[in-house]
């Protein structure tokens, strides 16, 4: 038997729904081309390395059943051709393309944020810094804000950081907002080494060893006397010293 609300109790478990734990989720446009210099901005497409980094974005929303009941992209092409991995990969229900959300202030975006329809509780916004980054600290309440990339910082392209609040869309105010994890993807180091980022995918071998390079530099330090000399243990080490008398003409020390 099929057991139907009285229209009372039909109306305080909608009421109920649209009051529900909202969950909103940004993402920075992942890694973007600047091979045709002429090209307008809004025009500008993805870079090899951010089609790489939209594909990773989206197996990590399909891995951790994320998903949104609406999405609101910028029209820029950068940021739609971060939204196709996620849309092959997703079943999304609603997707808006918003000129609004094009490169502006964090202000806008909360407009955006305070018109979504309240029976959606899970958002995705696709848009830019610096917007979007002060709307990310903007959001997060003082117990998560840390966690953020700060204010002289950078939100990653193809960062994803996620935010939960109990209420309405409507109702949404600064600091009102838990953040609870940034992923990012790419090559490049997250701007935060907080604890809830999870850190970039590994880098290629070629900058790898480029990096290694430089940590084996870094290893030396100026003594008052113009001497170099190694952190390492390994002092008598001929190899490190034309490394580091290398690194001093290189560097102009």
């Amino acid at each position: 038997m099929v057991r139907r609300l009285c229209p009372i109790f039909a109306g305080h478990s909608a009421k109920r729904s649209m009051q529900s734990m909202k969950t909103l989720h940004l993402l920075r446009h992942a890694k973007s081309s600047w091979k045709e210099p002429g090209l307008d901005d809004h025009e500008r497409p993805l870079s090899k390395r951010g089609r790489a980094a939209a594909s990773a974005i989206a197996k990590h929303m399909k891995r951790t059943a994320i998903a949104p009941d609406i999405v609101l992209c910028s029209t820029a092409v950068r940021t739609k051709e971060t939204l196709e991995p996620i849309a092959k990969k997703l079943k999304l229900a609603k997707v808006i393309f918003e000129a609004g959300i094009y490169e502006v202030a964090e202000n806008e975006l909360w407009k955006h944020l305070g018109a979504l329809p309240e029976q959606a509780d899970t958002a995705l916004m696709i848009g830019h810094n610096p917007g979007l980054h002060n709307l990310a600290l903007a959001l997060a309440d003082t117990d998560s804000v840390g966690h953020l990339p700060p204010p002289e910082g950078k939100f990653p392209s193809g960062a994803l950081a996620t935010f939960s609040f109990e209420g309405r869309w409507r109702e949404l105010r600064p600091r009102r907002a838990h953040h609870s994890i940034t992923k990012t993807s790419g090559n490049r180091r997250p701007a935060s080494d907080a604890p809830s980022v999870i850190q970039a995918a590994r880098a290629p071998l070629a900058i790898r060893r480029r990096r290694r390079h430089l940590d084996e530099i870094r290893g030396w330090i100026v003594l008052p006397a113009g001497a170099w000399r190694p952190r390492l243990a390994d002092r008598g080490d001929r190899r490190h010293e034309r490394l580091a008398r290398r690194a001093s003409g290189a560097f102009g020390i």
